[in-house]
């Protein structure tokens, strides 16, 4: 869907030390998923399309499933997670972290 929005439920430590993949323009943010129902509100009000994902899928499911109990139609996960696809993104540069 070309209004959707992927959205990184990794611990930014975690961000730090694994690639995210390169995803060519699409529209991507981060939201932990240990601070994400303190900021769920603008994703319930727009119904945007929401794609959840984590390093094995497990809190990205946990994620789409507390939108999805909030009223949010459009909330998906990433089945397997990023552990299921191949690195392709350079190393991460430790000045995006400081």
């Amino acid at each position: 869907h070309p209004d959707a929005l992927l959205v990184d439920v990794r611990e930014p430590y975690e961000q730090f030390l694994s690639q995210t993949p390169d995803l060519h323009g699409v529209a991507l943010t981060a939201m932990p998923l240990s601070r994400l129902l303190n900021a769920v509100q603008p994703w319930l009000d727009a119904q945007r399309p929401l794609l959840f994902f984590c390093r094995s899928g497990n809190r990205s499911r946990q994620a789409a499933q507390a939108l999805a109990r909030l009223g949010h139609t459009q909330a998906w996960t990433l089945a397997g997670g990023l552990a299921l696809l191949p690195a392709t993104s350079p190393e991460p540069d430790p000045a995006m972290y400081v």
